[in-house]
């Protein structure tokens, strides 16, 4: 299970800066990911099957991802940061 990864070009802090002009809430990462899909810049790649993707910005799906992760075995690890996830999946280079 992650918790989140994603790497934006530097592009987006301008977008993030017009976004939030225009949208007296702020931008959320989706307006941020729908900018990149509009200019055809958004890549998107599929985690391994092994990964399990839980939106824990709630209470409930925090609470959905403690349910899921009570069913594993033990000896299978949980939680992986997202710096160690993308190295050992090669989108980082080692320290």
């Amino acid at each position: 299970m992650i918790t989140g990864i994603g790497f934006y070009d530097n592009e987006v802090i301008d977008i993030a800066k017009h976004l939030a002009r225009h949208n007296a809430e702020g931008a959320t990462l989706i307006d941020i990911q729908r900018a990149y899909l509009r200019r055809d810049r958004l890549h998107v790649q599929t985690l391994p099957h092994q990964c399990m993707w839980f939106d824990a910005a709630s209470d409930s799906g925090c609470a959905n991802a403690v349910r899921y992760a009570q069913t594993l075995p033990p000896q299978r690890p949980l939680i992986e940061d997202p710096a160690t996830l993308a190295q050992r999946l090669g989108y980082l280079d080692a320290p």
